[in-house]
C-alpha cells in the first residue's frame, strides 16, 4: 500500500466559537486556537481541521458563508488568519479548513444578485422555481424542518434550501458557478493551506425534474433525501471538482458524505478513481433511538464500522471519527457518563483509534466532554434543534419530552465551550456572558486536572497517538474484526506482515468474556489498557470488567480461514471453528425470524436485513424464503429485487449492484468445503466473491459460481450455471453459460429503458 502522509497523521476537529476567546467578549476567535497550539501539538496532533471562519451572519453558526474570501468579524481578521497558519506550519502541523460549497448565505453579494429579478445573469446560479397550485414547487422537507422552498415576494418564485431558509442552494448544473467555486477554492490552496473538509457534498446534485416525494402518510412535507443525497449524476461534477483543484497541490481531502456506501467507495474514495482521499461517513451514528430511553448496540457498531474497513482495505481510505459538531457527545450516548466515564471515554476511544484510517479528535473529546441539560429551549442555539423543539410542542408533545429529546440529540451538546481549568467559564473566556452556556461540570472535567494525571483520558488520547505512530500496523494493516456477534465487546486485529496487535474493548456495564482460541496473549506483551491489569501468563480468555479495554501486540498466526484457503486443514466446527459456527447460527436465527414475517410486515423486514448483511442501500426487496450462512458479506445496491428462494452462501463479499432483478430460486455461492485437502489445491475456488453489476436481469433457477463479475446491463437467461465472467452488455444463458449476443437497440427498450425496479 502506498504510503502517504495524511494516513498516518491524526486530526484534531476545532469549532473556532467555542474553543478560546482570546479578547474576552464571550466568543471563541482566531487568536484563541493560537494560544492552544502548543496545546494541540503536546496532543500528538498532525493536523488541524477549523469549522467555518468566514463572513457569515451566523444563522447556523458559520455554514452559511456571506463571503469565501474574507473571516468573520468575530473571529479577527485574515491577517489572524495568515497567522495561525505560520504558526501551525511551524509546529510542524498542516491546517485544513471546511469547505461549504452545496449553499451559501442569503446575504452573498451572489444570492443578492439572483434574488433582484428574474433577468439577472446570476438568476440561475441558485435553483428558482414557481409554485404549484398555489403552494410550494413540490413537498420536499428541509432537513431543518419545514419546506425546503421559501417565497421570494419580489420576483413571485421559490428558492430551494436544503437546510435553513437563510442557506439557499447553489445550483452545481451552471457552469459558471463551478467556475466561480473551484476559482475560491484554489485561492485558498495558493495561501497555502493544506486541505478541505467538504460540508454536504453529496447534496451537491438534485434528481433531475425536483419531483415530488412519495407521501403514503399524506404529510405536509416529506424528507427528501433521496432526491438530493447522492443522486445519480454527482460523479460528474464531482469529477470535475477534483480536476480543476485538488489534484493540482498535496493535501488532503475528507467529504462529508451523508448517503454514500460501500458500494459507492470507488467513486468517492478509490485510490484509482476516488475524488476524496477519505469520506466521513454516518451509518455508526445512527446507533440509539432519541425517542426512547438510550440505547447502544455494539454489534450494530461493529457490523458498521467493519464493513467500511474490509471494502476499503488495499483500495480507499477510511477517516476515522465518534464526535463531531454536528453530534452529541459520545460519551453521554454511548458510553456511561455517570459511573464509568473515565472508562468508557477510554474505551470508546480505543475501538476506533486503532482502525485502518485516519483518526479525527473532536475537540474536548480527548478529557471526556459530556453533553449538557440546559433548563429552557431560550439557552439552546442551534436553528435545527429549535425547529424541532417547537415542530414537537405542534405535534401536542410534552414541553418536557420535548427538552429531554433535546438533551439527547441536540448539535449543541458538543458546542458548549472547552473546559481548560476549573476557573471562570472553565477557562474559556473571562466575560460574564459567553455566547452559549459552559457545561456546569467544567469544575471536574478539565484540561488542567488531567495533564499531569497518568491515568487521564487525556493522557490516555496523548499514549493512543504515540502507540500509533510508532507502530505501522497500526496504520496501513489489515484490521479483522473477531467476535463478530458479542453484544459486549469489540475485538479486532491489526495485521501487517509479522506484526498482529490485538484490540479487545468491553463497550457494557457489564463483564465479558474475551475468548479467540487461536490467539495467545501473555501480560509481556500487553501495550496498552485502561485498568490496572494484574500478571496472566499465557491465555486465550480474558475477562474484561465493565468499560475495560486492552491492546496486545503479538506474533502474527495464520487463522483458520487462511489454512483452509492454503489447503493446510480442513476445520468444520470444533474450538478453533466456534465463532464461525456462533456467526452462522446468529444468521439462521435472524432469517428464521425474516421467513416467518407476514408479506405486509416489509418494514420490520427490511430492519432484520439492514441487521444482517454487510450493506443495504434504499428501495430494496427480498422476497422470502432467503438464506445465506452469514450474511454480512452481502451488500445489496439500491431498487433491487430478489424473487422467492434466493440462497447466498457468503463466506466472501457477493456485491449487487443497484436496479438488479433477480428470479426466483437462483443460488448464488462463493465457497465450497470439499474435506480432501488436495481437492482444495487442485484448482477448486475457495471463497472467491462475486460482484453483479448495475441493471442486471438474473432468471429463475440459475446459479451464480464463485469468482464471477456480471457486467452492467446484463441479461442471463432462467436455468443458466454462470461459472465464469460476464462482460457488460450481453444476453447470456446455457449450461455452463455462454453469451448468445450483445444486446441491442431493441433489447434496451425491452429490458432497461425506463425501468425502476
Amino acid at each position: 500500500m502506498k504510503k502517504v502522509w495524511w494516513k498516518e497523521a491524526v486530526g484534531y476537529q476545532i469549532y473556532p466559537r467555542s474553543f478560546m476567546d482570546s479578547n474576552n467578549d464571550g466568543i471563541g476567535d482566531l487568536q484563541g486556537i493560537i494560544q492552544k497550539l502548543d496545546y494541540i501539538k503536546d496532543l500528538g496532533v498532525d493536523v488541524i481541521w477549523i469549522c467555518p471562519m468566514y463572513k457569515s451572519p451566523n444563522d447556523d453558526n458559520g455554514y452559511d458563508i456571506s463571503d469565501y474570501k474574507a473571516i468573520m468579524d468575530e473571529f479577527g481578521q485574515m491577517s489572524d488568519f495568515d497567522e495561525l497558519l505560520k504558526e501551525t506550519h511551524k509546529r510542524g502541523m498542516k491546517l485544513i479548513i471546511d469547505l461549504v460549497v452545496n449553499h451559501t448565505s442569503d446575504e452573498h453579494e451572489w444570492f443578492i444578485e439572483s434574488k433582484s429579478s428574474k433577468d439577472n445573469p446570476k438568476r440561475d446560479w441558485y435553483i428558482w422555481k414557481e409554485g404549484k397550485d398555489g403552494l410550494e414547487p413540490n413537498n420536499w422537507a428541509s432537513i431543518f424542518r419545514g419546506s425546503a422552498w421559501e417565497h421570494d415576494e419580489k420576483t413571485q418564485e421559490y428558492f430551494l434550501h436544503i437546510f435553513s431558509k437563510k442557506q439557499p442552494d447553489l445550483n452545481w448544473e451552471n457552469e459558471e458557478v463551478r467556475k466561480a467555486v473551484y476559482e475560491t477554492i484554489n485561492w485558498w490552496l495558493d495561501k497555502g493551506i493544506d486541505g478541505f473538509r467538504v460540508d454536504a457534498i453529496s447534496h451537491i446534485k438534485k434528481e433531475d425534474g425536483l419531483k415530488d416525494m412519495d407521501n403514503p402518510k399524506n404529510l405536509k412535507y416529506v424528507q427528501s433525501f433521496d432526491k438530493h443525497m447522492n443522486v445519480d449524476g454527482i460523479q460528474k461534477y464531482l469529477g470535475e471538482l477534483k480536476e480543476e483543484t485538488f489534484a493540482k497541490y498535496d493535501i488532503m481531502t475528507v467529504g462529508e458524505a451523508n448517503g454514500v456506501t460501500i458500494n459507492d467507495c470507488d467513486q468517492w474514495v478509490g485510490f484509482e478513481d476516488g475524488k476524496f482521499n477519505m469520506v466521513f461517513q454516518f451509518g455508526h451514528l445512527a446507533l440509539w433511538d432519541y425517542n426512547n430511553e438510550k440505547y447502544f448496540d455494539v454489534v450494530k457498531y461493529k457490523r458498521e464500522m467493519s464493513k467500511w474497513q474490509d471494502a476499503l482495505h488495499n483500495k480507499g481510505w477510511n477517516a476515522l471519527f465518534i464526535e463531531n459538531h454536528d453530534q452529541v457527545r459520545v460519551v453521554s450516548n454511548w458510553g456511561n457518563d455517570i459511573k464509568y466515564l473515565k472508562e468508557s471515554a477510554k474505551s470508546l476511544g480505543l475501538s476506533y483509534f486503532m482502525q485502518q484510517g485516519t483518526p479525527f479528535i473532536y475537540q474536548g473529546q480527548e478529557i471526556g466532554m459530556t453533553n449538557v441539560r440546559f433548563e429552557s429551549i431560550n439557552d439552546y442555539d442551534d436553528v435545527g434543534t429549535k425547529n424541532e423543539y417547537y415542530e414537537d410542542l405542534e405535534n401536542r408533545v410534552s414541553e418536557e419530552d420535548a427538552l429531554k429529546k433535546v438533551w439527547m440529540s441536540s448539535r449543541d451538546n458538543s458546542r458548549t465551550p472547552m473546559q481548560w481549568d476549573d476557573s471562570k467559564n472553565g477557562g474559556f473566556s473571562e466575560n460574564d456572558k459567553t455566547w452559549f452556556g459552559v457545561n456546569p461540570n467544567y469544575k471536574d472535567i478539565n484540561v488542567k486536572n488531567q495533564e499531569n494525571d497518568e491515568d487521564s483520558i487525556l493522557s490516555f488520547y496523548k499514549e493512543m497517538i504515540k502507540i500509533r505512530k510508532e507502530n505501522e500496523v497500526l496504520i496501513y494493516g489489515k484490521c479483522n474484526l473477531l467476535m463478530r456477534y458479542d453484544e459486549n465487546i469489540y475485538a479486532y486485529e491489526r495485521v501487517l506482515e509479522d506484526e498482529t496487535f490485538i484490540v479487545m474493548c468491553n463497550l457494557s456495564d457489564n463483564e465479558a468474556l474475551y475468548y479467540q482460541n487461536e490467539i495467545t496473549l501473555s501480560h509481556d506483551n500487553l501495550v496498552l489498557s485502561t485498568h490496572n491489569v494484574d500478571y496472566h501468563k499465557d491465555t486465550t480468555k480474558i475477562n474484561l470488567k465493565p468499560w475495560e479495554s486492552r491492546l496486545y501486540k503479538v506474533s502474527s498466526i495464520k487463522r483458520e480461514q487462511q489454512k483452509m484457503i492454503d489447503g493446510d486443514l480442513y476445520v468444520a466446527f470444533g474450538d478453533a471453528g466456534m465463532e464461525t459456527f456462533e456467526e452462522r447460527q446468529y444468521a439462521k436465527e435472524i432469517l428464521f425470524d425474516y421467513n416467518n414475517l407476514r408479506p405486509s410486515q416489509m418494514d420490520e423486514r427490511n430492519e432484520i436485513l439492514r441487521k444482517l448483511l454487510g450493506s443495504v442501500d434504499r428501495n430494496f426487496f427480498i422476497e422470502p424464503p432467503f438464506r445465506c450462512d452469514y450474511g454480512y458479506n452481502i451488500f445489496w445496491g439500491e431498487g433491487s429485487y430478489a424473487n422467492y428462494n434466493l440462497t447466498i452462501l457468503d463466506c466472501a463479499p457477493v456485491r449487487v449492484g443497484k436496479n438488479v432483478l433477480i428470479g426466483p430460486n437462483v443460488n448464488i455461492f462463493t465457497a465450497g468445503h470439499p474435506v480432501d485437502p488436495t481437492m482444495r489445491t487442485s484448482g477448486l475456488e475457495f471463497a472467491m466473491p462475486i460482484t453483479i453489476g448495475d441493471s442486471v436481469w438474473i432468471g429463475g433457477g440459475s446459479t451464480i459460481n464463485p469468482g464471477v463479475n456480471i457486467g452492467e446491463n446484463t441479461v442471463i437467461a432462467s436455468g443458466s450455471v454462470v461459472t465464469k465472467d460476464i462482460p457488460a452488455n450481453v444476453v447470456a444463458g446455457g449450461n455452463p453459460c455462454k453469451i448468445i449476443r450483445e444486446i441491442n437497440e431493441e433489447d434496451q427498450k425491452r429490458y432497461f429503458k425506463g425501468r425502476y425496479l
